[in-house]
């Protein structure tokens, strides 16, 4: 942790060379400190594990030790406000401890080599990607990395959230050319955008059921309810939110992995019809 942003490239280039795991700036946010241990605890859990695991994670791939040190407290404070808000509705006590462990985690990559990487290992725990735009490595700048490494991830994954990040505005254009979110990084609401995104993304909160035309025609707050919904909602509606994986996001996003990627690895084409549709998402 520094408490100036100059002088910390050394530091940086001794982070690529695992000298040391990661690099952050004071801010005047107490919530870094949570952050830092948050983020050394996702890392230590993932090394702990030589095969891979079934948990959720967000790629952010960053190489500013400043910026990182304000996004990555925002993340972690959409997803420790959401699980206090599971666990008061739908979870005892004896439950929390266990689906705590299995909260989204958050990969952090420093440059596009690190980045697709970890993508390609963990592409089918990923539930979306923050990038920046130019990356460092080796001293050397990678100018459109994000570019380069956003499309290639959404040509293999068109439902995959993703999102660009850069203080040039003019790059705005080119991510919604390819399909993808931009965060301005100069914005003043830039937390709230990024808030804003995590909870659209990872289907935070509660769950809203939406026509085809975005018309809302209910929600659930908890597993009871989304059962209880899932029985009445018209077909056009539950085929809606099956296609988009709107489901296993909302369950997996609750720490309820196991149910989540049940779901998930369902297709609609897995169906005779709609009804047998319904019934698989009631009764499992």
């Amino acid at each position: 942790l520094s408490q100036y942003p100059r002088g910390i490239e050394q530091l940086q280039i001794d982070a690529d060379s695992s000298m040391v795991n990661h690099v952050f700036v004071w801010t005047g946010n107490p919530d870094l400190f949570f952050s830092m241990i948050q983020c050394c605890e996702d890392e230590l859990f993932l090394k702990s594990h030589t095969s891979v695991c079934q948990d959720p994670y967000l790629l952010v791939v960053e190489d500013s030790a400043l910026f990182l040190s304000t996004l990555v407290p925002v993340i972690y404070q959409e997803i420790y406000q959401h699980l206090a808000q599971v666990f008061h509705e739908d979870s005892v006590s004896s439950d929390c401890s266990e689906k705590m462990k299995a909260r989204p985690k958050i990969l952090i990559a420093r440059n596009y080599v690190t980045a697709l990487f970890l993508y390609q290992k963990y592409q089918e725990e990923i539930l979306c990607v923050l990038s920046d735009n130019t990356f460092r490595f080796k001293g050397i700048r990678e100018q459109d990395g994000g570019i380069r490494l956003l499309t290639h991830i959404r040509d293999e994954n068109p439902d995959l959230p993703l999102s660009l990040m850069s203080s040039d505005i003019q790059m705005q254009r080119r991510a919604q050319k390819i399909g993808v979110d931009f965060f301005n990084k100069g914005s003043t609401s830039l937390d709230m955008e990024i808030s804003t995104f995590l909870k659209k993304s990872l289907r935070l909160g509660e769950f809203i059921f939406r026509m085809t035309d975005g018309h809302e025609i209910g929600r659930a707050q908890n597993l009871q309810t989304l059962q209880e919904r899932i029985q009445s909602i018209p077909d056009e509606c539950l085929l809606f939110h099956a296609h988009n994986h709107d489901f296993s996001r909302w369950l997996i996003a609750r720490c309820e992995v196991a149910l989540g990627r049940k779901f998930r690895s369902r297709k609609i084409e897995d169906f005779e019809d709609v009804s047998s549709l319904r019934d698989f998402l009631i009764l499992s």
